[in-house]
């Protein structure tokens, strides 16, 4: 994955360099050049690593396959029938471990208690016996077939740790003396004494762990400062580590009189405005409407606007006045034909005896009832549109809710979409991306449909017969890809469950049980073909 990752970085780096002008080619022939160079050395280091990576999954697809499970359903059976529950103290009190709480375990539809077995333990004897029954007929060839592929990977192994040693930069006299005696006694499974084989062992741990970390041609190498010149330079003079220490105090010294002591102050105000907003808008925007819905859910306030106030003692005061201006009978029925006679009375009071109709009072009372009809006309529209704003309490503070779920769902996508960046190492649209996973399984389906002799693919013959190692490396190293993209891409933003299937779907290829062993062209056609129209599915969530 790494050299695939290193071919990638040269291959774009040659073909930006030739979109430039002929001039500035003039000028960078020689950098051009070296460029070509190391992606050639890359791509070479990239095959030979493909066909090492097809090796040993070649290598998994023969592995002996374990034992049934029915082994383990009979291992089982025997350890309930051999306990011995005669030194077992009985308990009053029955373990929580064994009940369970189950919804619809027997399609009944409701919540059940279930009891279980006691935890089983299958012992060492009880295992050597089952193992022992059909030693002979079963446990002999097993044991046979399991040591030749054992042999064959101690090989093929070896093989391959040491043509990736060899062939790496900077490869050292020990790792050559400790792959010699490896090859003596590790290889061929032959030990002068028993002690040597956890040795033996460890070493061949210790090279297989620190593989990674072999360069191999065409790849970069990290730049350290202690493996300068100019470190080792000023390490001479470093005695007793006295020098560096003073070094270190002088300089954490001039960044806390240059750096902390002007600028912290500033930096903490800051940090306290920036806390002190988000609490406000976490306050605003989230607490507070999520507050109002659940009051509004489980305790529904009565009216806001009438609070105080009663509509109906208004309603009398103002029949009562009109009944005592002998306008009408008090009542509410009669109330509308009063408010006209009271209306026509104001109005003829006002346009002749002004003042004496003043003096006497039933024009100051006239405008009483003019403004408390007014006051009544008020709380009319105003219990009217407490009603409307009480009929639609509950979906303006949906409304009010909208905002936060805008905030969350952005942010998680944003932080996902970020997460995904720095894991993949790469900065582009997730279109893109799902571009380029539909092109890794269109690339599965064409190292199948391209791999081996055209006439030895048929319907009888398997996959992994006419795959050769350098195809299954690829075909392998692609499934890798595509994988790494899928993984990184969920949960956002493909959701977990389609990325499980796809997963399982894609993991069918691999195994002693997989595909590529037991199913031939069509059938593996067949499983991309379906993959990909999951695949195709992943798209809706963009």
């Amino acid at each position: 994955f790494r050299l695939s990752r290193t071919v990638q970085h040269w291959q774009k780096r040659v073909k930006s360099q030739s979109l430039l002008p002929p001039i500035v080619r003039e000028f960078i022939y020689d950098s051009m050049e070296s460029d070509r160079m190391r992606l050639a050395f890359a791509e070479a280091a990239y095959r030979q690593e493909v066909v090492r990576l097809g090796k040993v999954v070649s290598l998994l697809a023969e592995r002996p396959i374990g034992m049934d499970d029915s082994v383990l359903s009979k291992a089982v059976k025997v350890t309930l029938e051999q306990r011995d529950t005669s030194h077992v103290i009985p308990s009053w009190l029955p373990k929580f471990s064994n009940f369970a709480v189950r919804l619809n375990a027997d399609e009944r539809g409701k919540f059940q208690f279930q009891h279980y077995e006691e935890s089983i333990n299958i012992g060492g004897n009880t295992a050597l016996q089952l193992l022992l029954d059909d030693y002979d007929k079963v446990q002999t060839p097993w044991l046979k077939e399991a040591d030749a592929w054992s042999l064959k990977v101690r090989s093929i192994l070896y093989d391959l740790v040491e043509d990736a040693l060899k062939k790496g930069i900077h490869s050292t006299t020990k790792v050559d003396k400790r792959l010699e005696e490896l090859q003596q006694s590790w290889r061929v499974r032959e030990y002068t004494e028993p002690s040597e084989i956890p040795l033996q062992w460890k070493a061949m741990y210790e090279l297989v762990r620190e593989i990674h970390k072999v360069r191999r041609v065409g790849e970069g190498k990290s730049l350290k400062f202690r493996d300068s010149n100019v470190f080792n330079y000023f390490q001479q003079w470093n005695l007793l580590g006295i020098p560096s220490t003073v070094f270190k105090i002088f300089l954490a010294q001039m960044v806390h009189q240059h750096v902390f002591v002007p600028y912290w102050p500033k930096l903490r105000k800051l940090v306290q405005e920036s806390f002190d907003i988000s609490m406000e808008i976490i306050t605003t925007r989230f607490w507070l409407p999520i507050k109002d819905l659940m009051t509004e859910l489980m305790y529904r306030p009565t009216s806001t606007l009438l609070t105080g106030i009663s509509l109906e003692d208004e309603e009398t005061s103002l029949d009562y006045m009109l009944r005592d201006l002998k306008f009408g009978d008090g009542t509410p029925e009669t109330r509308h034909d009063a408010m006209t006679k009271a209306s026509r009375q104001y109005e003829e009071d006002m346009n002749s005896g002004l003042v004496y109709n003043a003096m006497s009072g039933r024009l100051i009372r006239l405008i009483l009832i003019q403004v408390q009809q007014l006051k009544v006309g008020m709380l009319n529209a105003a219990e009217t549109i407490d009603v409307l704003l009480q009929t639609n309490r509950f979906n303006i503070q949906l409304l009010a809710i909208i905002p936060a779920m805008v905030i969350v769902t952005v942010g998680t996508k944003i932080f996902f979409r970020f997460l995904f960046t720095v894991r993949v190492k790469d900065l582009r649209p997730m279109k893109s991306v799902h571009a380029e996973m539909t092109g890794y399984l269109d690339d599965l389906e064409s190292i199948l449909l391209h791999a081996g002799d055209a006439a030895c693919k048929s319907n009888s013959i398997l996959a992994k017969e006419f795959l050769n190692d350098q195809d299954l490396g690829n075909f392998v190293l692609t499934l890798y890809n595509y994988l790494v993209l899928l993984d990184y891409s969920s949960p956002q933003p493909f959701p977990n469950w389609q990325c499980d299937a796809i997963h399982r779907a894609i993991s069918g290829f691999l195994g002693p049980d997989g595909t590529l062993s037991n199913k031939c062209l069509d059938d593996q056609v067949r499983l991309i073909d379906q993959i990909k129209r999951k695949h195709n599915e992943l798209a809706k969530h963009l």
